[in-house]
């Protein structure tokens, strides 16, 4: 079964606030495993998010959005993430210090962006501190790509990206299956993104109205 995510853009967010519950507090971020081998120009470029993943805390308020994430790899083996949601803005600054450690991305201390109401709220749980939160490489594939931010010793979250808008139900399952076997706690809080959102209504809503337009003026053409 395939999912299509909506790249339509509406000027408001709809979002649930939930009791905050806090399960795994320990986290150990040398435990995480990664991928190693990947090219990082291959990596580079607009992806779309689909999920996070959170391995610590289940609760916290559910963003009906879309994530867009944009890669850019820097000199010296610096790399600048990108990450979008409406006006929610903020880049984040890493570094690959070891060759033979390629899977881990240490961050730089430092962060960017700017984060407008009422997106400032809503995403400061995700968003607090992860400038200080080190990225893993769990899978980097052509089509599908999960970065888990962590940091000692109670955050810990797994991005899943996917170059298109399509995304396959098994994928995912494939993907929850793959998270845990690297070291990761099963997640006590999955969040989908851009799924039966206001933003997929009017992605719909703008195909539905655009479809009889084109049919009416190729009819127009054939006479």
């Amino acid at each position: 079964m395939a999912i299509i995510l909506a790249n339509a853009i509406v000027p408001f967010v709809k979002f649930v606030e939930t009791r905050t519950v806090k399960t795994n507090t320990e986290v150990t971020c040398d435990n995480i495993k990664s991928q190693q081998h990947y090219s990082l120009t291959d990596m580079s470029g607009t992806w779309y998010g689909v999920e996070i993943l959170d391995h610590v805390t289940k609760g916290r308020p559910i963003v009906d959005t879309c994530i867009k994430v944009n890669i850019r790899q820097q000199e010296n083996n610096y790399i600048e993430l990108e990450w979008k949601e409406r006006d929610f803005v903020v880049t984040y600054k890493f570094r690959i210090l070891d060759q033979t450690r390629r899977g881990k991305w240490t961050s730089q201390g430092s962060q960017s962006g700017k984060n407008e109401e009422p997106l400032k709220k809503i995403l400061a749980e995700v968003h607090s501190n992860s400038n200080l939160s080190d990225v893993f490489i769990t899978k980097a594939a052509d089509a599908n790509l999960v970065l888990s931010f962590c940091s000692e010793p109670s955050k810990l979250y797994s991005l899943v990206l996917f170059k298109t808008h399509s995304v396959n139900e098994s994928e995912l399952v494939t993907l929850h299956e793959l998270v845990q076997r690297f070291g990761m706690p099963k997640p006590v809080d999955i969040k989908r993104y851009c799924r039966n959102s206001s933003e997929s209504l009017e992605s719909r809503l703008s195909l539905l109205l655009i479809t009889p337009m084109i049919m009416f003026f190729v009819h127009g053409l054939n006479d």
